[in-house]
């Protein structure tokens, strides 16, 4: 069940990122244990993400919020096993 509500909660606030009218270029980090795993921005205008890893600065660009939000929970999976 806690997959499920971490999910969930990446969905969340990937979706906020979309309905925010504040800025044109929004920008969330997902952290863990104080480190800054990935960054993702999202673009109004384009309505394209870019999801950038905190550690070698790589960067992906997404359209499709479902598949940017697994991208999200593996990578911060991921970080936790190497703790």
């Amino acid at each position: 069940m806690r997959d499920t509500s971490e999910l969930t909660t990446i969905v969340q606030r990937l979706q906020a990122m979309q309905m925010s009218t504040d800025r044109a270029l929004q920008e969330r980090n997902f952290d863990l244990y104080g480190v800054n795993v990935v960054t993702v921005r999202y673009d109004q205008p384009s309505h394209l993400f870019a999801l950038a890893e905190g550690r070698n600065k790589s960067q992906f660009a997404f359209d499709d919020l479902d598949a940017l939000a697994v991208e999200i929970y593996e990578r911060l999976s991921e970080f936790k096993l190497s703790f």
